[in-house]
C-alpha cells in the first residue's frame, strides 16, 4: 500500500505544481502593474494603497481559483477512494482531505510565488526598456524549463518510494518531494525523512514569499514614481557599428526588398505576439526535453551508441524547432489587419517565400549546428565533424524545402481551423517522420562517417534531392497563384444565396 500511495500523492502534487507554474508563466505580463496601468489609474480618485490592495487581491483570487480548479476535486475524491484500502473513520477522512488540500495548496503557492519573485527581480534589476526586451525570452525559457522538468519527474515518479526510504540526496532539491513530506507529516507520519522534507517545504515557501513580497513592493514603487514624474524615455538608437553590420547583413543575406519584408515580418511577429511566442517555446521545450532524455544515455551506452546520440542532438532540436515554427505560421496574428496583404501582395512570389525560408534557416537550424560543432570536436576528429555538419546542414535544408512545398500563404495571416489536420493518419505520419529523421539518420550518419564512399553517395543524393525540390518550389511560386487567407471547408450543399440578392437588389448588379 505504501509505495502506491507515495506515488499517487507525489503525482498529484507534482501535477498541480506544474500546471500552476505554467499558467503563471502564461500570465507573466499580468502579474505586475505596468506603466500603462499606472498612467490609467493614478489620475483617478483612487488612493495608491487601494490600487495596490486591489492588485494583491486579484493575484490572490487568481491563485486560489487555479489551485481549486487543479486540486480541488482530487482533495476530496482521492482520500475517499484511497481510504477504502484502510479502516479510516470520519474524522480521519476529514484530516486526510485537509492534509491533501493544504499540501497541494502550499505547493501551488510555492510555484506561483517563485515565478512572481523571478518576474519582480527582473523588473528591479533591469530598466523598463531592457526588461521589456528580455522578458519574452525569459518567459520562453521558463516554459521550456517547466516542460523539461515535468518530463524528468516522470522517471522520479517510479523511483520515489526507494528515494524516500534510502534518503537519496536528490530529494533535497525537488520541491514536489518537499511538499510530499509535508503531506505525510500532516497525515501523522513521524519518519525523520518526512519531517526534514516538511521543514524544507516550509522554509522554501517562506523564502519565495519574502522575495516576491520585496520585489513586488520595489517594482510597484518604481513604476509609480516613473508614471507620476516623467514619461519613459524613448528607445535610443543602436550604435553606428551595429547599424553598419545590419545594413551589410541585409545587403548580403537579404538583397531583395520583398525578401527582407517577409523575413523581418516573421521575427517581428514571433517577438511581439504573446501566443505565438508561447507556442514556439512549448515546441522548443519539448525538443529540449527529448534531447536531455537522449543525453542521459551517454554514460551508459557503448562508444558507437554515444556517437549516434551526439549526432542525433541537432537533428532532434532542429526537427522540433522547424516543425514548431511551421505550425506557428498557421496561427493568425491579427485577422483584421491582413487586408494590407490582400491589397499589396495577393499572389505568390519567389522573393516572399525566400524570406520565409531564410527565417526558418536562421531560427531553425543555423544556431543549433553552430553550437553542435564544438561538442562534436570533443568526440570526433575535424574531418568527421565537418562531414557531420554537411550532412545535418543539407538535411535541414531539405526539411525546410519540404515544409514550403506548394506554400500559398503569408505566415500569420491565414485563418486556421484545427479540425482539418488532426487525423490519426497525420499524427502517425509525423511520428514516423520524426523517428526516421532524428534517430535512424543519426545512426546512419555514425556509420557513414567511417565509410567515405557511402558518405559521398548519400551527400550527393541529398544535394540532388534538394535541388529538385528547390526548383519545383521556385516554379510553383513564380506562377503567381493567389495567396490563401482563409482555410474554410467547402459546404456540403452549395447555395446561390438568392435570398441575399432579393433583400439587396444592388448586390446582384455588383
Amino acid at each position: 500500500y505504501e509505495p502506491y500511495s507515495l506515488r499517487d500523492q507525489f503525482g498529484l502534487i507534482t501535477l498541480a505544481i506544474m500546471i500552476v507554474g505554467l499558467v503563471t508563466i502564461l500570465e507573466w505580463d499580468g502579474l505586475f502593474l505596468d506603466r500603462l496601468d499606472f498612467l490609467t489609474l493614478v489620475p483617478l480618485p483612487l488612493s495608491v494603497r487601494r490600487i495596490f490592495a486591489a492588485k494583491i487581491q486579484a493575484l490572490v483570487l487568481f491563485l486560489a481559483s487555479i489551485t481549486i480548479a487543479v486540486g480541488g476535486a482530487a482533495a476530496v475524491f482521492y482520500p475517499i477512494i484511497a481510504s477504502t484500502a484502510r479502516r479510516v473513520n470520519f474524522l480521519g477522512l476529514c484530516r486526510w482531505i485537509l492534509a491533501h488540500g493544504l499540501s497541494v495548496a502550499a505547493g501551488c503557492t510555492f510555484a506561483f510565488l517563485l515565478i512572481l519573485g523571478l518576474r519582480g527581480l527582473l523588473s528591479i534589476i533591469l530598466s523598463a526598456r531592457w526588461c521589456e526586451r528580455i522578458s519574452p525570452y525569459l518567459q520562453g525559457t521558463l516554459i521550456a524549463a517547466f516542460l523539461v522538468s515535468s518530463i524528468s519527474l516522470v522517471k522520479v515518479f517510479q523511483e520515489i518510494p526507494a528515494m524516500i526510504h534510502t534518503g537519496n540526496a536528490l530529494i533535497r532539491y525537488l520541491p514536489p518531494v518537499w511538499f510530499l513530506g509535508l503531506y505525510r507529516v500532516l497525515l501523522g507520519y513521524g519518519d525523520p525523512v518526512y519531517v526534514f522534507l516538511a521543514h524544507r517545504a516550509l522554509e522554501g515557501l517562506a523564502c519565495v514569499a519574502a522575495i516576491s513580497a520585496l520585489t513586488y513592493l520595489g517594482s510597484y514603487r518604481r513604476h509609480l514614481k516613473g508614471a507620476i514624474e516623467v514619461a519613459q524615455p524613448a528607445d535610443s538608437e543602436p550604435w553606428a557599428v551595429i547599424q553598419l553590420l545590419r545594413r551589410f547583413a541585409a545587403k548580403v543575406f537579404l538583397p531583395r526588398s520583398r525578401e527582407r519584408a517577409s523575413f523581418n515580418f516573421v521575427f517581428d511577429t514571433l517577438r511581439g505576439s504573446h501566443k505565438h511566442r508561447l507556442l514556439f517555446s512549448a515546441y522548443t521545450g519539448v525538443g529540449a526535453a527529448v534531447v536531455l532524455e537522449s543525453l542521459a544515455a551517454l554514460h551508459t551506452g557503448p562508444v558507437i551508441g554515444r556517437v549516434a546520440i551526439l549526432l542525433s542532438v541537432p537533428l532532434l532540436l532542429s526537427f522540433f524547432v522547424l516543425s514548431g515554427m511551421r505550425i506557428v505560421f498557421e496561427l493568425p496574428a491579427e485577422v483584421d489587419a491582413r487586408w494590407i496583404f490582400q491589397l499589396t501582395e495577393n499572389k505568390t512570389s519567389a522573393e516572399m517565400t525566400s524570406g520565409v525560408r531564410k527565417a526558418l534557416a536562421v531560427a531553425g537550424f543555423a544556431p543549433i549546428l553552430t553550437l553542435a560543432v564544438p561538442i562534436w570536436l570533443l568526440h570526433l576528429n575535424i574531418a568527421q565533424a565537418a562531414a557531420a555538419f554537411l550532412l545535418d546542414f543539407f538535411l535541414a535544408l531539405l526539411m525546410v524545402e519540404a515544409m514550403l512545398t506548394q506554400y500559398q500563404k503569408i505566415p500569420f495571416t491565414c485563418t486556421f481551423h484545427a479540425t482539418q489536420s488532426r487525423s490519426i493518419i497525420v499524427w502517425a505520419l509525423c511520428w514516423v517522420l520524426f523517428t526516421s529523421y532524428a534517430f535512424v539518420l543519426a545512426k546512419a550518419e555514425g556509420w557513414m562517417l567511417h565509410h567515405a564512399v557511402m558518405f559521398a553517395v548519400f551527400l550527393g543524393l541529398l544535394i540532388v534531392g534538394l535541388a529538385i525540390l528547390r526548383i519545383r518550389n521556385r516554379e510553383f511560386q513564380r506562377e503567381g497563384r493567389p495567396f490563401v487567407f482563409a482555410e474554410e471547408r467547402e459546404p456540403a450543399v452549395q447555395t446561390l444565396d438568392l435570398n441575399h440578392c432579393a433583400l439587396h437588389p444592388d448586390a446582384s448588379l455588383r
